[in-house]
């Protein structure tokens, strides 16, 4: 039973020492906010790494390992690294950054060495509540994806196609995504499996369309709806890089019973 209001804060995508030196300061004008939280989440962005090489038509992101302070001193609890970065210089640097985060106290998800540990969640308790972490992405460059016997992201790959919805030759079409459909129930049967562990379930998603306001992609409702529907009280998307819309599914919203326990 919780003996008092926890404050949750999350972040989208994290990478304290890009596009320029000047994105340290701008971090650490908002550490006192972080500080405030009783639990903070963050995607973690690119690898922290000196090892590897930057891998073929990858953006070739990586922290120097001795920014992790900033990460501790920001005081992030647990982070996703299952994104399109995570592999950007290699397997080494992959396994080193893994290392690294989790040494410094920072739990970490939605990556492993293979696709069991990907899809592993992280469980953390505050003040007597327990918070169950998945993190997955829909942002997979091809060879990102965890395999039985490789590292990556847990996945939820997405299918595109376009129609033609005018007669017009040139005009626009209605672009249609939907989700690979063993993606979507492993994250369903994760989801499940978790609901029952956890009092609070918390999905992390790197997803969408960069930089359009307002839209939304089909694939996105598709999966939301569907973790929910799983027993997922919050889900948590980033990647776009500017704001995007929130919706309520079902009035996902925490209440209690009576005898202190949450529920959904």
């Amino acid at each position: 039973m919780a003996s008092k209001k926890l404050s949750f804060m999350a972040v989208g995508d994290v990478r304290p020492d890009w596009p320029n030196p000047d994105s340290i300061v701008e971090m650490e004008l908002v550490i006192p906010t972080f500080k405030q939280a009783d639990l903070l989440f963050g995607n973690l962005e690119s690898p922290i790494s000196d090892k590897g090489e930057r891998q073929v038509c990858n953006s070739g992101r990586r922290i120097r390992p001795e920014k992790i302070s900033l990460l501790t001193d920001a005081g992030f609890d647990v982070m996703s690294f299952a994104n399109n970065h995570h592999l950007d210089y290699g397997d080494s640097a992959f396994h080193d950054t893994i290392e690294r985060i989790t040494n410094a106290k920072i739990a970490i998800c939605g990556v492993g060495a293979n696709i069991v540990d990907a899809h592993k969640p992280t469980i953390i308790e505050r003040d007597g509540v327990t918070f169950g972490f998945l993190a997955y992405s829909s942002i997979v460059p091809i060879g990102f994806e965890a395999r039985a016997e490789r590292p990556g992201c847990a996945p939820l790959r997405v299918t595109t196609l376009y129609e033609q919805i005018d007669r017009d030759p040139g005009s626009p079409p209605k672009i249609i995504t939907f989700t690979n459909k063993d993606d979507l129930a492993a994250m369903v049967k994760d989801v499940t499996e978790l609901r029952s562990r956890v009092d609070v379930v918390v999905l992390s998603m790197h997803w969408g369309v960069h930089y359009i306001p307002g839209l939304i992609a089909m694939y996105q409702r598709e999966i939301a709806h569907a973790a929910i529907d799983a027993g997922a009280d919050l889900i948590l998307g980033h990647h776009p890089h500017i704001v995007k819309g929130i919706e309520t599914y079902k009035d996902q919203r925490l209440r209690r019973r009576r005898h202190g326990r949450w529920r959904r």
